[in-house]
């Protein structure tokens, strides 16, 4: 192997490891932003629950307590749902970026293979 092809080798091994660094960071940054939403999905649960048992003193057959209580039932619903859809998007971006990431990997060894036999 010429010295031009051990440093092209080099270059493309170091190559692979930066994809690979950053393929981790970007995997850990989708589900970053995936636990996000569902700690505020919880939290909005346990503060609908909080809301409920601190009404329950108050009189039930009030039209402003059900109303308050509607509202953040539906509330709770509707961020529920964006939570579930949010993740399901973040699941079809991580299986792309894998499948893209893998994609530039495997192009990425083939040229060093290519190199390493001339």
């Amino acid at each position: 192997m010429s010295g031009a092809e051990a440093a092209q080798r080099r270059a493309l091994e170091q190559a692979i490891r930066e994809h690979e660094e950053r393929t981790t960071e970007n995997l850990s940054s989708i589900r970053a932003v995936g636990e996000q939403c569902e700690s505020y999905g919880r939290a909005m649960t346990l503060h609908t629950r909080e809301l409920e048992a601190s009404s329950a003193g108050e009189d039930p057959t009030n039209f402003f307590v059900q109303r308050r209580l509607g509202a953040r039932r539906e509330l709770e619903l509707f961020v529920g749902q964006l939570v579930r859809e949010q993740a399901e998007m973040l699941d079809g971006v991580e299986r792309e970026f894998r499948s893209h990431s893998e994609d530039e990997q495997e192009q990425l060894r083939r040229e060093k293979a290519r190199v390493s036999w001339g």
